[in-house]
């Protein structure tokens, strides 16, 4: 979609006009998807179905996002371009780097710089006795502020609106050059016209849980302000000790601590 236009009424041209017809097509309908993703989401809004709704969420990202990736074609790598959106009424210029960058650094990819971890190891008594050692990561799980969910669905609206009207008139144009340059038309159309009948259509027992800052992970922070979003911290917790009763003390003071490491 970046080359230079032919003139009208060529082969070339008709070539070119129906490309870009289908490009428009196809990321229509890949916002489309992403509108009906993030449209469920909202209805379910209340159900606190939290894989589901996790669910929904990454898919919408990444289906809004795929026009704008690189795509790889016989000729090459095609990219939708945001000039067909962005002055769209209603296009968030915003939330539309955000939902790219999201995509990049934690839908699609992991961003180890946006996303850190932890590691602890726990101990117990004057003698620092050491009783587990851990490590936490933490995964965006989806979205926590409705707001946030309102403001996608607004914005996949619009640029669903924008490109529909755009494929609209383009495909008109196409259609009016293919009746003053049927041959041409002819040479470059891939499915014969076609003519027919019209129908209608409608782990661990007994070890505690770290406290404090071994307890957490810190929630990345985008450098655009958007926010809002849920995030799940798995704990992966290695047992330190054996399954029996240690003598530890507290203050100088002597007290028996029993673990059961394995359940038995």
């Amino acid at each position: 979609m970046k080359m230079k236009t032919p003139p009208e009424g060529t082969a070339d041209w008709f070539e070119w006009a129906r490309r870009r017809c289908v490009d428009h097509l196809r990321a229509l309908a890949s916002i489309r998807a992403a509108h009906e993703y993030i449209s469920s989401l909202l209805h379910r809004w209340e159900s606190q179905d939290l894989t589901a709704l996790g669910a929904l969420h990454a898919a919408s990202v990444v289906a809004y996002t795929r026009p704008f990736a690189d795509a790889r074609t016989r000729d090459g790598k095609v990219t939708y371009p945001v000039v067909f959106v962005k002055k769209a009424v209603g296009f968030d210029r915003a939330l539309h780097g955000h939902l790219v960058s999201l995509r990049n650094r934690l839908i699609g990819h992991g961003d180890y710089d946006l996303l850190p971890s932890t590691m602890y190891v726990q101990t117990v008594g004057d003698e620092r006795l050491p009783i587990a050692m851990g490590i936490n990561v933490k995964i965006m799980a989806g979205i926590e502020v409705k707001s946030l969910a309102d403001r996608y669905q607004a914005h996949f609206a619009a640029c669903m609106v924008a490109i529909e009207g755009r494929l609209n008139r383009e495909i008109r144009d196409l259609a009016a050059q293919a009746q003053r340059h049927p041959e041409a038309f002819a040479a470059t159309h891939n499915i014969p016209v076609s003519t027919g009948p019209w129908h209608n259509t409608t782990q661990f027992t007994n070890v505690p849980e770290p406290t404090g800052a071994a307890s957490n992970v810190q929630e990345p922070r985008f450098s655009d302000g958007v926010s809002g979003y849920r995030y799940l911290m798995l704990r992966h917790q290695v047992a330190l000790v054996t399954t029996g009763t240690y003598v530890i003390h507290e203050s100088g003071k002597p007290t028996s601590i029993t673990f059961d490491v394995d359940g038995s």
